[in-house]
């Protein structure tokens, strides 16, 4: 945490002003104003920032707690699902059915060009092969 002064109170608030609400609009300025230099408010900014990026977020905090919580000894289950659901250590396993419906044409279609797929990637013994012949477009008829 950064040790405040007076100064960098003044920067700080300066920082937070919206830039059209300020008096003062340039480093310069601000730097002499304050009696420090423009590398100081620099890197009093770089500090600032680092801080701000460091700080953990409210989403990180609220984990935090939550961790907390459910790991009390008196925890309610809720608030143990909640934190498992949230990492990933307890999935839902929902039954999910999906029904594929074919014409008699496309199941043979598919039938035929599983078996070429698999007499050439050599898992069933060559024989006869029958070629599939693709739709034809009666639009360009």
């Amino acid at each position: 945490m950064i040790k405040l002064s007076d100064k960098l109170k003044e920067f700080i608030e300066w920082r937070n002003t919206p830039v059209e609400d300020r008096e003062v609009h340039n480093y310069t300025k601000l730097a002499a104003q304050l009696g420090v230099s423009t590398k100081t408010l620099t890197t009093w900014d770089k500090r600032l920032v680092d801080e701000e990026l460091n700080a953990p977020s409210e989403v990180e905090q609220f984990l935090s707690h939550l961790y907390d919580q459910a790991m009390k000894p008196n925890a309610n289950a809720k608030t143990m699902e909640l934190y498992a659901k949230i990492k990933g250590i307890l999935t839902d396993k929902s039954e999910v059915r999906i029904s594929l419906e074919l014409s008699a044409d496309q199941l043979i279609r598919q039938h035929f060009e599983s078996q070429k797929w698999l007499r050439e990637a050599g898992y069933l013994p060559s024989g006869r092969v029958v070629e599939v012949q693709p739709e034809r477009d009666l639009l360009s008829e």
